[in-house]
């Protein structure tokens, strides 16, 4: 077929396209707003320019018009409207459009997608080939176009009323299907499902029949289509393939809906065969042909050819659609960002098709367990859900319930351990136990007797858990006639119908049919049996799939009442509060009554308040044992005269060694403000009360609520043996008749069941809260001076050990771009890898001398034959980054600070302990140090006090502070700080003189180095990786190894590139190194042609040449500034990684830009000056400007 398409001639005011087809004219008079209803733009009507074909376009100019002959190929055509400037017309002075008129009449032309429409519209001529291609047309311009705003995504003809059956799904590629149909896969896995396609070609290397494909021979298969069995086949490369009936009803036969992802002339056979009757039909759509091939061209993964090729097929298949869309239950049509708002449509459609299970009564309780403990016996059909819900009521309750150990005649295998795996006994002694009436249930299985004994249900229940049963029918009978019947509960699980249990077991997929049929066959005589007496069970569970967490709660409420439950009573017995301060608790109790779980919990919340003594022995250090580590070693003859001084508050003799807790190992903890926890047995208890560490002691008895459950928390460790069981046992009777001779003597009594240990453990920290050494509440800062400068320095001085590096650190955790430290100086040579001007500033003594004498330092101090010191640049070069200089120096480097220069812009800060005792508690409290160190701290902090309060009006804050309050001391320290952080003045960020009214296009962002445009530019490329994007630049330098054409660069000659310079094809170029460097408008289109704004960040010359290219009508222009030239230097130095030299380069190239920016700074479109810690407003501002040029 061969178009031709003619513009009027003459002085026509209603501009019209004239298509003719072999000397037949198609469309005489194509007039807008006449046959498309559109409303007229206000700069009068429109002209379509060019329809201008992938390929050669020929162009003939008679006189007096111009003629486009265009022969249009199959793959596809590219339209281009554009706007006639006609003389005379009525709407604008001088007879031609304004710039404004021809804007909006571009809108206009974008919104409605007239474009989009005609070349769908002339492609699906050329495919549909009309007998009456006049008619045709005529046809199909009389429909209304509807503006992409305004475009329905879902146009629903009929929802699907059936259950299950199948849906078939089609669309031209590139439309989104695999996008819509992943993410219903991935809600309902259970809800929808694939089927299994048949194939006559032979199996490839690793294919499975049945799972991959139903490999079957042609003679079959051609068979089974004759036979109508087959919903849709066809045949590739000499082999037929296809989806048969059985195949989705194998899907369905799951209760699940089977998606049948095919072409159009696969939906038509659908149509046609007997699954038609339970099948929906969907068709996806593109909103236009146009965003289907930017679609297809945004994956960036295929050849022009390979896109050309199926954009021809896509709009076969939309022509087959739109000759009957009736057709189709759901049609689908979205743009890119509307595509969640089509998957809720397209879930929301097939919500209906899943088939749904009537409501009903889930449970049937008959009896509710009222009994304490026992057994559950849990009985139904193979596949009707037991597993899963007693998994999920053992992960919840894994204390409360447990298996019994089955007992069996047959030998032992190989790992398997007699009481784990099974009790392995002879055949003889299981027999006479079960005519003993001992088993509660037993069977014979291939020669050997597998059985439940009474005794292995008893070893469960001993622990206070409820043994759980999950036995069949015939053992739930076994069990109802035991002694076991009267402490049991009988639950049977019940499939809701025969047909959900079926679909169940085929769910699974790991079955045969065979292993499926003796399954179904075993369950339906299972329920037989339940059904001639369904009041024998205690409680009936039957639910659908979605209705097992229902099901769940109520098995979980059944069982509730089951599990042993502890009398309510007093936990905690009060005799005395610890009014004390400090000293040491003992804490006595039996073994297993749970000792060291509350101490855990009490450690692990106070680390610092409570502490354990090391204990003294006279055996000798095992390897690896360190002295007043593990254990004071000391000799005999030592130990035993200490003890016949009253010097130890406990001792005992073990294996003929003494071991004991000396008086003065309790005092090591607390002189570090701490509680000593003295874990010891009651006898231990009885030799602290008659030691003088009695007066500063609390005594704490942990004690079982009953001797029973204390058993049953030994017995459920299941770690030990029973001889060490009745050990224990016995051991802990004796320390509780102990006890029970006079609970008065101890301080406070804990009786607690398991499940109330939080409740215990409160009561023992609440009594124990009162013993914590507290310290009296106080000023923790004294402000004399705020500091009202900008920046500077803060000298930060204190005793050593007062706390000064935790609050340094917190601060410089918060405000890690506001504070920083200086580099010291020093005359002392480099250690191997210190680098100068980073770990020092290596001088020589005598420059540093003469530096120190010229008053150019503002601290120093000589150690070992070398000086050391901070200069006054050194505390510079940190502030001219904008931050505070911080001074962690003693105080003799602070009274220097002030006779220096700095003194003037510098805040003074001393942190001074509560109390002399509580700075040596913090020393002593390292536990890093040995006692000859701490005398050197303490001597030397003592000093620095004394230097302090000789004049504590010179320091301008002075923070003190108990332990408990260091964050009360870090929010006075900060809030000091604050005011001397420099602060920027609250001004505009962003003006805007255009906002980018045009669709798509490039964005030219320019500024000087250090403004921040990567920092913007990576923000918005990670917010709209597919609306953004770079263009591939131009260079004629050869390629480096691994680069890649048309990927890092394209490499072309110099001759050709600088033709195409010399033609106008580049948008800004420039010579490097003797290179050619550039971008190509072509480079641009590439991006823009996938549906994305071209982002350029290039110079401000590179910017000059944009706005003299063709690109500049659809492009934008964007300038970051800094704030101040002060603000954009802080921000170059503060990264830290150039050279002096290298700043000032970037400095001078910064100004050159800026200047020429103020030159003229109306030319820029839009300008964002921010200061640092407006970053975030900045790119707010930068994204909303850009967002009106993404659509």
């Amino acid at each position: 077929m061969h178009l031709q398409v003619k513009r009027a001639s003459g002085t026509c005011r209603d501009h019209y396209l004239s298509i003719t087809s072999s000397g037949q004219r198609i469309i005489r008079r194509l007039e807008l707003g006449k046959l498309w209803n559109f409303p007229k733009p206000s700069a009068g009507n429109l002209k379509l320019e060019v329809l201008r074909v992938a390929g050669s376009v020929q162009v003939v100019s008679p006189p007096g018009q111009r003629q486009f002959s265009v022969a249009l190929p199959q793959q596809g055509i590219d339209l281009e409207v554009e706007i006639l400037q006609q003389p005379g017309h009525p709407e604008t002075p001088g007879g031609y459009p304004t710039s404004d008129s021809q804007e909006e009449n571009g809108a206009y032309l974008a919104k409605h997608s007239i474009a989009e429409y005609l070349k769908v519209l002339v492609t699906s001529l050329l495919v549909e080939k009309p007998p009456d291609p006049f008619q045709w047309m005529r046809e199909q311009l009389e429909g209304k176009i509807v503006a992409s705003e305004t475009l329905p995504i879902a146009t629903v003809r009929r929802p699907p009323s059936f259950k299950g059956g199948a849906c078939v799904i089609t669309g031209p590629s590139g439309v989104g299907k695999s996008t819509l149909i992943k993410k219903l896969m991935a809600e309902f896995p259970d809800d929808f499902g694939f089927s299994v396609s048949h194939t006559t070609r032979d199996p490839r290397p690793g294919a499975q029949d049945g799972v991959d494909y139903h490999f079957v021979s042609r003679e079959r298969m051609q068979s089974d289509i004759d036979a109508g069995f087959f919903v849709e086949h066809a045949e590739v490369h000499g082999n037929l393939y296809g989806t048969s009936i059985a195949a989705v009803q194998e899907v369905t036969k799951k209760g699940r809906v089977c998606l049948l992802d095919i072409d159009v002339q696969g939906a038509e056979s659908v149509k046609k065969s007997t699954l038609s009757k339970t099948c929906s039909f969907v068709f996806f759509a593109p909103p236009t042909a146009a965003v289907l091939e930017q679609r297809l061209r945004g994956r960036g993964t295929e050849t022009e050819e390979r896109i050309q090729k199926r954009l021809t097929g896509s709009l076969r298949e939309l022509s087959i659609y739109e000759r009957n869309p009736d057709a189709w239950d759901l049609t689908l049509k979205w743009y890119n960002e509307q595509v969640e708002d089509a998957y809720q449509e397209f879930r929301t459609f097939l919500y209906d098709q899943i088939p749904k299970q009537p409501a009903g009564q889930i449970a049937t309780v008959r009896r509710p367990p009222s009994f304490k403990g026992g057994a559950c016996v849990i009985t139904g059909p193979s596949g009707v859900g037991k597993s899963t819900l007693i998994k999920k009521l053992m992960a919840e309750f894994p204390d409360d319930f447990g298996f019994s150990v089955s007992h069996t005649t047959r030998d032992p295998r190989p790992g398997e351990q007699d009481g784990v795996d099974y009790h392995f006994v002879s055949r003889e002694r299981m027999q006479s136990d079960i005519d003993a009436g001992l088993f509660v249930e037993h069977a014979e299985v291939h020669g050997n007797l597998y059985g439940t004994s009474i005794a292995a249900v008893q070893e469960v229940t001993k622990k206070g858990r409820v043994c759980l049963l999950d036995i069949d029918v015939q053992g739930a009978e076994s069990v109802k006639k035991s002694t076991l019947s009267k402490t049991c509960s009988f639950v049977f699980f019940a499939p809701p119908t025969a047909a959900v249990l079926e679909q169940r077991l085929r769910g699974r997929g790991t079955e045969t049919e065979e292993r499926i049929q003796k399954r179904l066959t075993g369950s339906l005589r299972e329920l037989s049996i339940y059904e001639g007496n369904p009041d024998a069970w205690d409680l009936t569970l039957k639910w659908y799939n979605e209705q097992v967490e229902d099901a769940y709660q109520e098995f979980r409420t059944f069982l509730y009442d089951q599990i042993p439950k502890q009398p309510a009573g007093q936990i905690a017995t009060v005799r005395r509060p610890p009014s004390f301060k400090g000293g040491a608790c003992v804490i006595t109790g039996p073994s297993g009554v749970g000792k060291s779980t509350l101490i855990k919990k009490l450690m692990a919340e106070f680390p610092d308040d409570f502490g354990f003594s090391v204990s003294h022995t006279t055996r000798d250090p095992r390897p690896g044992e360190q002295d007043g580590v593990d254990y004071h070693f000391v000799s005999r003859e030592r130990m035993q005269s200490d003890i016949d001084a009253g010097l130890f508050v406990e001792h005992a003799e073990v294996h003929g060694n003494l071991y004991g807790t000396s008086i003065a190992a309790v005092q090591e903890v607390t002189k570090k403000g701490r509680v000593c926890l003295l874990d010891i047995d009651v006898q231990g208890a009885e030799s602290v009360r008659k030691s003088s560490l009695s007066k500063t002691c609390s005594f704490v008895f942990f004690a079982p609520p009953t001797a029973a459950v204390l058993e049953q928390r030994l017995r459920g460790r299941g770690t030990e043996t029973e001889e060490r069981i009745q050990k224990r046992l016995t051991g802990s009777l004796r320390e509780l008749s102990i006890y029970e001779g006079n609970p008065d003597g101890w301080d406070l009594t804990l009786k607690w069941y398991n499940e109330q240990v939080e409740d215990a453990y409160q009561e023992f920290r609440t009594f124990l809260y009162d013993q914590i050494p507290k310290q009296p509440a106080g000023q923790i800062a004294t402000v004399r001076r705020p500091p009202s400068f900008k920046g500077g320095a803060c000298v930060i001085t204190g005793p050593s050990g007062v706390g000064k590096s935790t609050l340094i650190k917190k601060l410089m955790a918060e405000f890690p771009d506001d504070f920083g430290f200086s580099v010291s100086h020093t005359t002392r040579d480099p250690r191997p890898g210190e680098q100068d001007g980073v770990d020092y500033h290596f001088v020589s003594r005598e420059r540093m001398q003469s530096d120190i004498d010229a008053g150019l330092f503002v601290e120093h101090a000589e150690v070992h034959g070398n000086l050391y010191g901070t200069s006054i640049a050194a505390v510079q070069e940190v502030t001219k980054k904008g931050r505070v200089c911080l001074l962690d120096i003693d105080v003799q480097g602070a009274e220097s600070v002030k006779k220096s220069s700095l003194s003037k812009t510098c805040s003074f800060v001393f942190f001074a302990p509560p109390t002399a005792a509580v700075l040596e508690q913090r020393l002593r409290g390292r536990g890093t140090e040995t006692e000859e160190r701490i005398q050197k701290r303490l001597t030397g902090s003592l000093r620095e006090l004394s230097i302090y309060e000789g004049n504590p009006d010179a320091w301008d804050l002075t923070l003190k502070w108990y332990n408990e309050q260091v964050e009360d001391a870090y929010q006075e320290f900060r809030t000091f700080l604050y005011d001397q952080i420099p602060k920027q003045p609250a001004g505009q960020i962003a003006t805007v003189r255009r906002p980018p009214s045009f669709k798509g296009g490039a964005c030219v962002i320019t500024g000087p180095s250090g403004v921040g445009k990567s920092t913007l530019i990576k923000k918005l490329m990670a917010e709209f990786p597919d609306d953004f994007g770079f263009s591939v630049s131009h260079t004629t330098r050869d390629p480096r190894p691994g680069e890649q054409d048309g990927v890092d660069y394209h490499f072309v000659s110099r001759e050709r590139m600088q033709s195409d310079i010399d033609a106008g094809l580049f948008v800004e170029h420039a010579e490097v190194h003797g290179n050619l460097y550039g971008t190509s408008i072509a480079a641009v289109q590439e991006v823009t042609k996938k549906g994305r704004v071209c982002l350029l960040d290039i110079d401000v010359q590179g910017a000059e040449s944009v706005r003299k290219s063709s690109l500049s009508k659809t492009c934008s222009f964007v300038f970051f500034a800094p704030p101040t030239a002060a603000v954009l230097e802080q921000r170059l130095r503060g990264r830290g990684t150039e050279t002096e030299e290298r700043i000032q380069k970037r400095l001078t190239g910064s100004l050159r830009e800026l200047s020429i920016y103020e030159g003229n700074p109306d030319a820029w479109d839009l300008t964002l000056k921010w200061y640092n810690e407006q970053v975030e407003d900045a790119y707010q501002q930068f994204r909303t400007f850009l967002y009106e040029q993404m659509k």
